[in-house]
């Protein structure tokens, strides 16, 4: 569990979850410049979302947005992250980043993310679903203006 922070410094309490995740955001620079870390948010999603299914959402988006022009860091990458973790109970997602790739994409153990996704992801045949649990406490549209509504095109999240 990670404690509460200043929203500008990592947490006192770091969890095996949170480096893993620090690990494949440091690696493509994507928090963003100093000082604007959004640690705070990160935290947030974390004790809001599985952290597998958070790290899952980073590669994803990570993936989505390699070709773009400029790839987002810090706020607006996590922006996505947050959109693509909201569409996944709605509209939910096709899986793009299989095992193999995950591995080389951020040089982590797949072995300690893919088995867990079952727990809390809903096969209903062409695409996954997020079973979210009732007690989230954030309410993302409004804590971070986070722009509501997704669209869904093969399988990249685009903000609506």
């Amino acid at each position: 569990m990670v404690h509460s922070h200043h929203p500008l410094t990592k947490p006192l309490l770091i969890t095996d979850e949170w480096q893993r995740i620090d690990h494949i955001l440091s690696s493509y620079c994507l928090w963003g410049q100093r000082p604007h870390h959004p640690y705070q948010l990160m935290t947030d999603l974390l004790d809001n979302y599985p952290a597998p299914l958070v790290e899952l959402a980073v590669v994803e988006v990570l993936v989505d947005q390699w070709l773009a022009a400029s790839l987002p860091r810090g706020l607006p990458f996590l922006d996505q992250v947050i959109q693509w973790l909201g569409c996944c109970s709605t509209d939910g997602f096709e899986l793009k980043v299989l095992p193999p790739q995950f591995q080389q994409i951020t040089g982590l153990d797949p072995n300690q993310l893919y088995p867990q996704l079952p727990r809390f992801l809903v096969w209903t045949g062409d695409r996954l679903f997020y079973m979210p649990s009732p007690e989230k406490t954030v309410d993302f549209d409004t804590t971070y203006g986070v722009v509501k509504g997704c669209e869904t095109t093969k399988g990249m999240v685009n903000r609506g």
